[in-house]
């Protein structure tokens, strides 16, 4: 793209210019910016940067700030960066909407709440280090998530090593043919394309000098010099083409004919970058001489020197920005595109009825629906934003809705008062937004009545009486650490609770709330994050004395066996007895249900042929078409089947059943821990014909206590988390390194050199011996060493579990021993 491309922010604008184009959907673009690294904030920061230089225009509109943590944005514009619009104008005038997450953890699975609301993403990769655990969970994660992706590899640390044009050249080729492998393991079947940079959907950069290059953009620049169709300049390269510049022949030999030539890509790409970075630090004068061979001159900034010379030069040689959104424009899709093939992974619902029909074709005049993935605070934390994607309809101010949050739902009577476009810190405030856009939403949507609810746990608003909600996320299932908090002064207690709130509402990956018990509970995915969330807790207190408990472990309850016996319980009013029974679920299936791979609620009978034909004999299709439900929040790994035979009233009866069972899940028998990996058969149900005796009040307490009972006869036993570890260190700590690991007894699986030399280490250790461990690390590696840590999957625990079990019980308020099952039913 011409170097004279203008950017500018959405707040600079006039309001019937935004208007116009949140309106034009197939110029629309949202894209996740996902990085393992500080790239994605480099990358955020230069878009800002290119908009900030155009300036504000006449009659630009006033807006708000909408965030709490505005002044820590302001200060460093990567520390805190919920939400970035910016707005390219060129002859087609496209809206981009850039979604970066500070917050992010580095469980991969995480990335989807952003990815959840984009059609595309950049994922930026540091080309010095191999494609190991993380940044393959990250790719995967997008694909699932049906996302268009395009690669940008960083080259600033092989830079710093200075390696030939030739080795940086098969470096590149050998990460791209790595990411290509992950493709086609786990993204063809959903229509992600191989990567090729002569394609352009791959290309090389080095964010924090602020430039970019891609093929086709090369070519394009390049073209007349050549002579040649920019198509054809670009397959030309990469790969085995090569140039004899003293003839000007192109062959695809080295040493063709018996002369000398050069690989096209180290002698056209990599060799103005080389002399460049050669000369910055002592000749101006020809760093300037090699700009003119493109035609290109510095003018006023020739006079820099150092560091500003070559950001100033390579930005105008290769502008990342011209860069990256040519690869956006052109490889990734407009929300009209991207709805026809993501509409079956977004909605739950049947796609014939209203709301599925409105959003698979992207339908401004369809039925509302609008997915809440987080929530901002205001400025005065008076309020929040609730900040989503319209999937169909408008969505505008003043508009009665509904909203579905797991299995609650809201009567028709909610409302919207206010909607904006989130702009960095601004929010817009706007009459309307139509489908494929991004909005921030104020009104009457969540009230205070359901304990089910949550400000922190996405949602979906809907003016439909017919829609079904859109997919909820399942990355939470991974989160397995939490710390207690609590104020020395009682006193001080109101300022916890409104410290607990904004935290929550700040960072969805952290789940902040009040337990049964009245403990104020600070839940994530590692101890780096909760520590992060301990640290913005005590800033939002002001320096008041807080109490924060060592990290404790969330741990999930499983069953080895099934049911000895069929289990009865009996109503509180004696006149309906309940028959379960319990058996475990194979862990393939597990993982399939927490994974997504297994469709939870829509689709029936894609998930019966899936089950019947993947999991026989225990589920044949007669089975697997009456499952009733999956917990918890209607998509996990534990499933409610009907084997009731010739049974009445049990349509009239099932949400009461389902109620139950969810509550039954969500706190186990044994220490109040979820349940992972069982299923509950209803075997029987005797009833009475009054309706009035087979109410809620009734039944669901009744489920309860009948898997309560069907568990604890079915071989129940503890799972804790097992955490992947990937360090990266120079070889002489590896022997260090080993020793810790060892000493914490963890098992090595993987080990290697990555490109820039450094010594890579796979582990998995036990969730026990977690806390401490990246301290230790770094403490011993020195601060130039990288520790990743994130919970890989659950196993059964190792150890004393009766002990663990008694202070867990004790812990919760619970009586140490555990009830036996006659303690909640009989048996047949």
């Amino acid at each position: 793209m011409a170097a004279t491309t203008r950017y500018h922010r959405l707040e600079s604008l006039p309001r019937h210019e935004v208007e116009k184009l949140t309106r034009n959907t197939k110029n629309i673009r949202n894209v996740s910016v996902l990085s393992l690294g500080h790239q994605k904030s480099n990358l955020a920061s230069l878009f800002a940067q290119s908009a900030s230089d155009a300036g504000r225009d006449d009659g630009a509109q006033d807006t708000d700030d909408c965030d709490t943590l505005a002044k820590q944005i302001v200060q460093s514009f990567s520390v805190k960066l919920e939400a970035a619009n910016q707005k390219k104008q060129n002859q087609n005038g496209y809206l981009l909407n850039l979604i970066t997450d500070p917050d992010c953890p580095v469980q991969p699975q995480a990335a989807a709440l952003s990815l959840r609301i984009t059609d595309g993403a950049i994922i930026v990769l540091d080309a010095g280090l191999r494609i190991w655990s993380q940044a393959e969970g990250l790719l995967s994660t997008a694909i699932l998530e049906r996302n268009k992706v395009v690669i940008l590899l960083d080259i600033e640390s092989l830079l710093a090593r200075r390696p030939s044009k030739e080795d940086l050249y098969q470096t590149l080729s050998a990460q791209i043919r790595t990411i290509n492998a992950i493709i086609e393991r786990s993204g063809q079947s959903l229509g992600q394309a191989r990567i090729a940079p002569v394609v352009g959907n791959v290309a090389f950069s080095c964010l924090a000098h602020g430039w970019a290059v891609s093929l086709p953009q090369f070519a394009a620049l390049c073209k007349k010099r050549f002579g040649m169709p920019s198509e054809n300049l670009a397959g030309r390269l990469w790969g085995d083409s090569y140039f004899d510049s003293e003839r000007c022949v192109w062959s695809q030999e080295a040493g063709y004919d018996g002369t000398a030539s050069d690989r096209s890509f180290n002698a056209f790409i990599l060799g103005p970058i080389f002399e460049i970075y050669d000369a910055y630090k002592s000749d101006g004068h020809r760093v300037q001489d090699i700009l003119d061979t493109f035609g290109i001159t510095l003018d006023a900034e020739q006079q820099l020197s150092g560091e500003r010379l070559l950001q100033a030069a390579m930005h105008r040689l290769f502008p990342a920005c011209d860069t990256i959104l040519e690869m956006i424009c052109t490889h990734l899709p407009s929300p009209v595109s991207a709805q026809q093939y993501r509409s079956e992974w977004l909605y739950q619902g049947p796609l014939d009825d209203e709301a599925g029909a409105g959003i698979h074709t992207c339908d401004e005049n369809g039925p509302l629906v609008l997915y809440i993935t987080r929530s901002m605070p205001t400025a005065d934390d008076k309020s929040v934003y609730f900040l989503g994607r319209v999937l169909s309809g408008t969505v505008t101010a003043d508009q009665d809705v509904r909203t579905l949050q797991g299995h609650w739902r809201s009567p028709r009577g909610g409302s919207i008062t206010r909607t904006s476009i989130i702009a960095g810190l601004a929010a817009l405030t706007v009459d309307s937004v139509p489908v494929g856009n991004i909005v921030a939403v104020q009104g009457k949507l969540l009230t205070s009545s359901s304990s089910q609810q949550s400000e922190s746990e996405p949602f979906t608003i809907t003016a439909s009486d017919v829609a079904t909600r859109c997919r909820d996320m399942t990355f939470m299932d991974m989160a397995a650490l939490y710390v207690t908090a609590g104020m020395k002064d009682e006193a001080d207690a109101p300022f916890l609770v409104l410290g607990i709130r904004s935290l929550s509402r700040s960072n969805p990956y952290i789940n902040a709330f009040v337990n049964d018990q009245g403990q104020y509970v600070i839940h994530g995915f590692d101890e780096l994050q909760v520590q992060t969330a301990v640290k913005e807790l005590r800033a939002l207190l002001g320096g008041r004395r807080i109490r924060i408990s060592e990290p404790l472990f969330r741990y999930r309850e499983g069953i080895k066996s099934p049911s000895e016996e069929t289990c009865m319980a009996r109503s509180p009013n004696k006149k309906i007895r309940l028959y379960v029974r319990a058996s475990p679920l194979s862990e393939q299936l597990t993982k399939g249900i927490s994974s997504g791979e297994i469709p939870t609620v829509r689709d029936s009978d894609r998930r019966t042929k899936y089950l019947a034909n993947s999991h026989r004999p225990a589920w044949p299709p007669e089975v697997a078409e009456k499952i009733w439900s999956f917990a918890p929040l209607g998509s996990g790994p534990n499933i409610l089947v009907d084997s009731t035979v010739a049974v009445q009233y049990v349509s009239e009866v099932r949400d009461s059943l389902t109620s139950g069972f969810q509550w039954a899940v969500h706190e186990g028998p044994l220490c109040e821990e979820p349940l992972r990996g069982v299923r509950i058969d209803v075997v029987d149900i005797v009833m009475m014909t009054d309706a009035r005796g087979r109410g809620g009040g009734q039944l669901i307490p009744t489920m309860r206590r009948a898997v309560y009972g069907s568990v604890l006869r079915a071989s129940p036993f503890l799972l804790e988390g097992v955490y992947a570890v990937e360090v990266h260190v120079y070889i002489e700590f590896v022997d260090v390194v080993r020793g810790i690991l060892g000493d914490r007894r963890g098992v090595v699986f993987n080990d290697g050199l990555d490109p820039s030399g450094l010594h890579v280490m796979q582990a998995h250790i036990r969730s026990g011996q977690v806390v401490g461990l990246q301290e230790a690390i770094m403490s011993a590696a020195g601060e130039s060493s990288y520790v990743c840590i994130w919970c890989d999957r659950w196993e059964e625990f190792e150890g004393d579990r009766e002990a663990l079990v008694r202070s867990m019980r004790e812990r919760k308020g619970l009586s140490p021993a555990v009830p036996s099952w006659e303690t909640f039913c009989g048996s047949v």
